[in-house]
């Protein structure tokens, strides 16, 4: 298996070379001016030198707020690129969010989200992923939706960062009660989107634990894990989240064996040690 893996530098994408690399595959990891998603020509190239199996999706614009400061580069990285891969690679995964789906007042209920349940994005971030998935699923592409965590984050200082750094200072800091979600470890997300690559899977895929945390329960859990004082971790309520929903359980439909959420908080903290 050749497989082209777009945002291999990132926090998830550093899980799926492992495990792409662990199977035995031959992983093509470009830099920006050697394969440029915005550029059409530039795509095309890149695949036809090296004509690669699948495409594992994962880059894009992921700053909530710069997308929504600059709807345009949203879209460029987001849907734009993702619509170039689609019509010239022979099969595409796509790494989606979440966050499709939303609280606004015509948006329908809260989560949890079924894979079928229709999406309504309420912020540049979100549409531009949107239409991202949409010309997936056009090509037959495989289109996967998960709240992830992982020390490393190259873009900001990703969740866990945030609580480890604070615990272990012993410095008091605020964690949303009333963001919800099922979210899964990197590792566990990027084992995944590798098997449902090399399956040829197509269609909308949920990867999301059985049972769910809002962000404090998720940060006394870490803290739990690494043998730190958790109750520096203090709850605070979120108006909203500008278009995201509050509640973004995911319904999970892979027919994998269930995940549950302390399981993987101990496996980032097995592959993540301080």
């Amino acid at each position: 298996m050749r497989a082209l893996i777009t945002g291999a530098s990132g926090g998830l994408g550093r899980y799926v070379c492992q495990v792409a690399d662990a199977l035995g595959w031959e992983t093509l990891t470009p830099s920006h001016t050697a394969f440029d998603l915005t550029v059409r020509d530039s795509v095309r190239d890149y695949l036809n030198l090296t004509t690669p199996d699948v495409v594992l999706h994962l880059a894009g614009l992921a700053n909530v707020d710069r997308c929504q400061q600059h709807p345009q580069e949203a879209v460029q990285l987001n849907t734009l690129g993702t619509l170039h891969l689609t019509k010239l690679a022979k099969r595409v995964v796509y790494m989606s969010t979440n966050d499709v789906f939303s609280e606004l007042p015509d948006a329908g209920t809260p989560g949890p989200y079924s894979f079928d349940d229709t999406p309504a994005p309420g912020n540049a971030y979100t549409w531009s992923k949107y239409a991202g998935e949409q010309a997936v699923l056009a090509c037959n592409g495989a289109v996967v939706r998960a709240n992830f965590f992982t020390r490393f984050c190259r873009a900001k200082e990703s969740f866990v960062a945030y609580v480890l750094r604070n615990a272990q200072g012993r410095q008091s800091f605020d964690c949303y009660t009333n963001v919800i979600a099922c979210p899964v470890f990197a590792r566990t997300l990027a084992e995944t989107l590798c098997s449902l690559a090399a399956g040829a899977s197509r269609g909308v895929f949920h990867i999301a634990t059985a049972d769910s945390v809002n962000r404090l329960e998720q940060a006394r859990m870490i803290c739990e894990a690494y043998g730190l004082d958790g109750s520096f971790a203090r709850g605070k309520l979120l108006e909203n989240r500008d278009g995201r929903p509050l509640d973004a359980r995911l319904i999970p439909n892979t027919g994998l064996e269930p995940l549950f959420v302390k399981e993987e908080i101990d496996r980032l903290q097995e592959a993540e040690p301080l």
